[in-house]
């Protein structure tokens, strides 16, 4: 009997061992995931030919995955290593993601990866990182400030570990309570885990690789779709020019307008984009060899509703529309897989080196009101074991993107230690946190009580952090002293 695992494998929260400070909220409902093998050697009577990451099973998990998520409530008992709330879990592969949900009562979550022993001891650390998991933003006068009243998204991936060297790992998860990301300031906040996803578990193994060769499902890459849309280069408003490589969110209105205004307005959590009824994503997407008549996947949930629809249309370069076709009919908030069809390819030459490029590709939401999808990944993949066909990175960086939704850089930052998770809440902070200038306590007045912090600030008898320094800060040098307390004094005298 050989068992071959999936390119990339979800797991449920029981595949984590918990300590006994989390909790399960919700209910299994009893279902179970698909028991076939989703490809070409699938059982018709047991499953449909789906791509990998897609499971059936899933199509009505509107909230939890199916139906249950582990939960921990932290607070000042919580603000270090060794009082945090931990869970762990060891897995093989390149990869993965931490499921859970998120919402304006969540917060921060530390990870560290280490290589697994065979012995079962934990050997040398390959990462830390640091995640805030709040959601919950509104957009006023060009500032993104959080909003508590916002609702809660399920399932989302608010971790992402990617391109390890394969092999077997060890993962500490802690949830660790910080002030400095307590962002309703009421001494605590709420992590959820509910599921994981591994990539590459069986990577090095021949009888694997030629069961996916078959399956259409060789040597996976993928890119996150935010990755082009903020991270990348996008065009000026008006055109689409043969040489755009980059990502283009098109803010619609009514049908989708393809030369509006693509400022992105609607916040999501990290490694997702949220696309509400007639908002769309413009891209063209490369790759390192030619992959007409591979697989290319697209990665789709539920952020908000019951049912959406995702449409791809294909443009020439003259933004003429070349065709249309729908593309998943989304029930669930479960990241699934759906094949983006026959994209079109093209060879193009860049100094030396040829690539294939796709049309431009617009994805639509084309749901009604009030159902809004999300996007994770892009993933493409090959009927041969190689070459391996990798998504080209010839994206040049972006210059002017909103600073709290740039990239996964925004809301996660690495650290060292779990110990220096203080200092990587501090600079998430302060980097990110809201502020008004001169109210240094941030209870919506300038007064002479932030006057007075200021003082005792400058002296010594206090100490400011994160978005209220940047509040202090009144001559923007970076440095707080006597002639921010005189700005701050100055304009209460005469305002009040």
């Amino acid at each position: 009997l050989t068992i071959i695992p999936a390119a990339i494998v979800y797991y449920e929260d029981n595949f984590i061992t918990f300590d006994d400070n989390w909790v399960t909220d919700g209910s299994d409902p009893g279902a179970h995931q698909a028991q076939d093998r989703p490809g070409a050697g699938s059982n018709p009577l047991l499953d449909q030919n789906n791509p990998y990451g897609y499971d059936p099973a899933y199509d009505d998990c509107s909230q939890y995955s199916m139906g249950r998520s582990h939960c921990v409530t932290v607070n000042g008992n919580n603000m270090s290593s060794e009082t945090a709330a931990t869970a762990s879990f060891t897995f093989s592969g390149t990869g993965f993601d931490i499921i859970g949900k998120t919402d304006s009562t969540s917060g921060t979550l530390v990870i560290e990866v280490y290589k697994a022993k065979e012995d079962g001891s934990n050997g040398d650390k390959v990462r830390s990182l640091i995640v805030d998991t709040y959601y919950g933003y509104k957009y006023e006068g060009g500032v993104w400030t959080p909003d508590p009243s916002n609702a809660a998204v399920w399932q989302v991936p608010v971790m992402k570990v990617e391109d390890l060297d394969y092999d077997h790992y060890y993962v500490k998860l802690l949830a660790m309570y910080h002030p400095y990301l307590d962002h309703n300031e009421d001494g605590q906040y709420t992590l959820y885990i509910d599921a994981v996803r591994i990539y590459d578990p069986a990577m090095n193994n021949e009888t694997a690789k030629n069961a996916y060769a078959l399956d259409g499902e060789a040597n996976p890459d993928y890119q996150t779709v935010r990755h082009f849309v903020f991270n990348q280069m996008a065009s000026a408003p008006g055109s689409f020019p043969d040489g755009l490589t980059g990502g283009v969110f098109i803010d619609g209105a009514g049908e989708v307008n393809y030369s509006g205004n693509f400022e992105y307005i609607n916040p999501s959590p990290n490694n997702e984009i949220y696309l509400t009824p007639k908002q769309a994503v413009y891209f063209k997407l490369r790759a390192n060899v030619d992959p007409t008549n591979q697989r290319v996947m697209i990665g789709v949930k539920l952020a908000f509703g019951s049912s959406a629809s995702l449409t791809l249309t294909q443009l020439a370069s003259d933004g003429r529309d070349i065709s249309t076709d729908s593309i998943a009919a989304v029930t669930t908030a479960t990241d699934m897989y759906y094949s983006l069809g026959n994209i079109t390819w093209n060879p193009v030459t860049v100094g030396e080196t040829t690539y294939y490029e796709t049309n431009g590709l617009v994805l639509t939401n084309t749901g009604s009101a009030g159902n809004v999808i999300s996007l994770t990944n892009l993933k493409i993949s090959s009927y041969k074991t190689e070459p391996k066909i990798k998504f080209a990175d010839n994206l040049t960086s972006a210059s002017d993107v909103n600073e709290l939704l740039a990239g996964d850089s925004a809301l996660i930052v690495p650290c060292c230690d779990s110990d220096e998770a203080i200092a990587a809440a501090e600079y998430m902070n302060y980097n990110y946190g809201s502020y008004t200038l001169g109210d240094v306590n941030g209870d919506g007045e300038i007064d002479m009580l932030d006057t007075l912090i200021t003082l005792r600030h400058t002296i010594g008898l206090a100490e400011l952090w994160g978005a209220k320094l940047k509040a202090a800060d009144m001559d923007g040098n970076g440095v707080i002293d006597a002639i921010d307390v005189m700005h701050i004094m100055r304009y209460v005298m005469e305002n009040k």
